[in-house]
């Protein structure tokens, strides 16, 4: 049973990682339907997330080879008004900040209220609700 449960969460985590959803979320409400005994669900989605970092380092390898030069050469010297890799990779290590700063205080919060059925299932019909109001707008 728990090699299906990994499948499933798995899949589950591969379709949702890249659509405009929360996986985390789904991850957090799959384990409250699909209750199984001696499972730490914290580090379990933990290892599904690190599972799919390791296929985006695998994937964009080149990607992320080409951006880390441009940054290592743009402390050498600085032609970010020229170089499109050094401005990205500029923006990259820029907006990784605010993530830094939110994770490192608010830590324990994220880890105890983001962790429950009804907080992931509140916020993802408040995001849900957005959605419908941005595309409405768009479309008119």
């Amino acid at each position: 049973m728990i090699y299906l449960y990994t499948i499933l969460l798995g899949v589950i985590q591969g379709l949702t990682e890249f659509l405009p959803v929360s996986s985390s979320g789904h991850l957090v409400l799959l384990h409250e339907v699909l209750i199984l005994p001696n499972i730490n669900e914290l580090i379990f989605d933990v290892a599904l997330h690190a599972g799919t970092l390791v296929a985006l380092l695998i994937y964009f390898y080149k990607d992320i080879i080409n951006y880390l030069q441009a940054f290592l050469n743009s402390l050498r010297k600085w032609d970010v008004k020229n170089d499109l890799d050094q401005k990205i990779a500029w923006l990259i290590v820029v907006s990784m900040i605010p993530a830094g700063i939110i994770g490192y205080f608010f830590e324990d919060i994220i880890e105890n209220v983001f962790r429950s059925a009804f907080s992931v299932s509140l916020v993802l019909i408040i995001v849900s609700f957005f959605f419908f109001i941005a595309e409405k707008m768009l479309l008119n």
